[in-house]
């Protein structure tokens, strides 16, 4: 079973995933996209994006195989999505990965909590045609989802107890 903490950049992800990784005790999946632009000496490239899917598909599996629940701070669908914005190819190895490990719930994070600007986010007047761009990409996916539009500390409260619901 795998839940995926989805959405545009801003919204919770990271915090929420963390949070209800801590407290169901289940292993969290990291997002890799992070640590790799904040190791380049240069302006992030198509190579890198493909690098960053290889390594979170990588990390994916390698949790996998230690627990049959894990939460996912971010999945492949957002960097299909980061491609498209972009305008970049979108290898079939993502939506094969997409289709082949696919979530079992999604909880997409509504943009309506406050843009922390940071080096590596670009997105501050974009994100709620980014959540919409996620919507359309889950239901093409046929995945069940949840839409988390609460503010912050709510938004924890309420995963924990949607995932307990699906995993009880």
């Amino acid at each position: 079973m795998k839940i995926v903490f989805s959405g545009p950049e801003s919204t919770g992800k990271t915090t929420t995933s963390k949070y209800v990784a801590e407290k169901l005790n289940l292993p969290l999946v990291e997002e890799y996209a992070r640590e790799h632009i904040e190791a380049l000496t240069e302006a992030y490239t198509y190579e890198d994006v493909l690098q960053i899917a290889r390594q979170q598909i990588e990390l994916e599996l390698a949790t996998k195989e230690k627990s049959n629940i894990i939460i996912c701070d971010t999945d492949l669908i957002t960097i299909k999505i980061w491609l498209q914005y972009y305008s970049w190819e979108i290898p079939e190895w993502i939506d094969a990965h997409l289709r082949n490990f696919p979530a079992s719930l999604y909880l997409l994070m509504y943009p309506n909590i406050e843009w922390i600007k940071d080096e590596q986010r670009q997105n501050e007047h974009d994100r709620l045609s980014l959540f919409e761009q996620h919507k359309k990409e889950i239901i093409r996916l046929g995945i069940p989802f949840e839409v988390k539009d609460e503010i912050l500390e709510k938004r924890n409260e309420t995963a924990i107890e949607i995932i307990k619901k699906l995993i009880e």
